[in-house]
């Protein structure tokens, strides 16, 4: 069973600038999610990439959408399989 605070991590739902920054946070979570036992120390590593991916996020909406060369730089597009 998932943990509940995989649901935050979704990202299908924002608009695709903002999916750019928010999608590499869902992946590493489910990474995390599916890999690690449950644990307190695994609850706070998601707790904390939230807040991390939340920053993010919110930090993205007052930047112009990036170009295409920026995002091959970057290593993105970010769009694989989740």
């Amino acid at each position: 069973m998932a943990n509940q605070i995989m649901k935050y991590f979704e990202f299908a739902h924002l608009p695709q600038k903002l999916q750019l920054y928010s999608r590499p946070f869902c992946v590493l979570a489910k990474q995390i999610d599916v890999t690690m036992k449950d644990s307190a120390e695994k609850s706070v590593c998601l707790r904390k990439l939230l807040e991390a991916k939340d920053a993010c996020v919110r930090a993205s909406m007052d930047e112009p959408q990036p170009t295409e060369e920026q995002i091959r730089e970057a290593g993105g597009p970010w769009l694989g399989g989740v």
